[in-house]
C-alpha cells in the first residue's frame, strides 16, 4: 500500500552519482507474448544506459540485478511497477501499483516521480463503503488496488416463526422496527469508522448500497477531516468482493476526484488573483516550492514546462519533487481543472499560511 509519505521519502532520495528510476507497466493484454514488450523495452533503455555510463553506475546496475528482475517478473502482482536506487549503494525501493506507468529509465541526481504523481492524482487513496441488510463492508482503493479492510455483519436477533399469523400493522410494526434497528446498528458502525479500517489518508468515502440505508448512514457520519462523503449513484452490494465493489462504482468515484481537481484548481487560481496565501504560474510557484511553502501544486498533465530558471529539469519536474519534499500534496489535473489553469501557464498552488 502506498502512502503520501513514500512519494515524500522517495523525493528526499539524492546522490551526486544520480538515482536511477525504472518504470515498467505490465499489459495484461500482452502477458503471453516471448518475451513480453515491457520485458523488451527496459532491458534495451538499461542497456543503452550502461554504454554511456560510468564504472560506478554500471557496477550499480549489475548490483541490482536481481531488484531488476522482479521488477519485470510478469508473475508478480501489480501491473505498474517502479524501482528507484542509489549509484553509490543503499536500499533498492521498488513499488507496485495497479495503475499503468510507463516505461522508462532515468539516470539524474534525484528521483523521477511524475510517472507516480500522475498515477495517485487519478487513484488518489479513497475509501468505500457498501452497506446493506447485512451489514457493511469497507474497502481501500488506491492506485489500481482495491483491499477490504473492515467489514460488520449485522445479527437482528431472534424472529418469531409465526410471522404470517400477524396483522397486516403488526407486520409493519415489525418491520418497522428491524429498519429502526438495522439502521442504528449502520449509525453506530458510521460513528466508529475508524475501527473498521478507515484510513486517514482518505480524499474521498463514497457510500453505496441500499438506498435508504446509504442516507441512514451518510447522513450520521462523524467529521472526517480532509475526507469528502460522496452518495454513489450506481449500487454495490455489501456482499461482494472488494475489487468488484470498487468496479460497480468506479465511474461515482472517478466524477468525484474529476470535482475535487476542479474545485481546487479554481480555488488557487482564485486566491491567487486575490492576494491570499496561493501563487498562480510558474515563477511564484517555483519560488514558493524552492521556499517549501507548497501544500498543494496543481499542474495541467498536458503542459510541460520548459526549464527556464536553470534548474537542469523539466520545470514541472522540479516542482513536483520540491513540493513533495516538503511534505506538500500534488495533484495532476485534465480537463476542466486544467481549463482552469490555462491562464497561468498550467500552473498554480496551495500554500501553507
Amino acid at each position: 500500500m502506498i502512502r503520501a509519505e513514500d512519494l515524500h521519502d522517495l523525493a528526499r532520495l539524492h546522490d551526486p552519482s544520480g538515482v536511477l528510476s525504472v518504470y515498467a507497466t505490465v499489459d495484461p493484454q500482452a502477458e503471453n507474448a516471448v518475451p513480453a514488450p515491457w520485458q523488451v523495452t527496459i532491458p534495451r533503455l538499461l542497456a543503452d544506459l550502461g554504454r554511456h555510463a560510468t564504472g560506478p553506475v554500471r557496477n550499480r546496475l549489475e548490483a541490482i540485478e536481481p531488484e531488476l528482475k522482479t521488477l519485470l517478473d510478469a508473475g508478480v502482482a501489480g501491473r505498474g511497477r517502479a524501482l528507484f536506487a542509489t549509484v553509490d549503494g543503499g536500499a533498492v525501493r521498488l513499488l507496485r501499483v495497479q495503475s499503468a506507468l510507463t516505461d522508462t529509465v532515468r539516470l539524474a541526481g534525484s528521483a523521477y516521480l511524475r510517472p507516480l504523481a500522475v498515477a495517485y492524482s487519478a487513484a488518489a487513496p479513497a475509501g468505500i463503503v457498501a452497506v446493506g441488510g447485512h451489514g457493511l463492508r469497507v474497502v481501500d482503493c488506491r492506485l489500481g488496488w482495491a483491499e477490504l479492510v473492515g467489514a460488520a455483519e449485522y445479527r437482528p436477533g431472534t424472529r418469531s416463526r409465526t410471522p404470517n399469523r400477524r396483522s397486516g400493522s403488526q407486520r409493519d410494526r415489525h418491520e418497522h422496527r428491524a429498519t429502526a434497528h438495522l439502521e442504528r446498528f449502520l449509525t453506530g458502525c458510521g460513528s466508529g469508522l475508524a475501527g473498521f479500517g478507515a484510513r486517514p489518508d482518505w480524499e474521498h468515502l463514497l457510500v453505496t448500497g441500499d438506498t435508504e440505508l446509504v442516507t441512514a448512514f451518510a447522513a450520521r457520519l462523524p467529521d472526517l477531516p480532509h475526507t469528502e462523503v460522496v452518495r454513489a449513484h450506481h449500487v454495490a452490494a455489501a456482499a461482494l468482493p472488494a475489487p468488484r465493489i470498487a468496479a460497480l462504482v468506479a465511474t461515482d468515484l472517478r466524477a468525484a476526484r474529476q470535482h475535487t481537481h476542479l474545485r481546487l484548481a479554481v480555488m488557487a487560481r482564485d486566491i491567487a488573483h486575490a492576494g491570499g496565501a496561493a501563487t498562480a504560474g510558474p515563477e511564484d510557484t517555483l519560488r514558493a516550492a524552492a521556499q517549501g511553502r507548497i501544500r498543494r501544486l496543481l499542474l495541467d498533465g498536458a503542459a510541460r514546462l520548459a526549464d527556464r530558471y536553470g534548474a537542469g529539469a523539466e520545470l514541472d519536474e522540479l516542482l513536483i519533487e520540491q513540493t513533495y519534499r516538503a511534505g506538500g500534496a500534488v495533484t495532476i489535473v485534465g480537463g476542466p481543472a486544467a481549463e482552469a489553469l490555462a491562464g497561468c501557464a498550467g500552473v498554480a498552488a496551495l500554500l501553507h499560511p
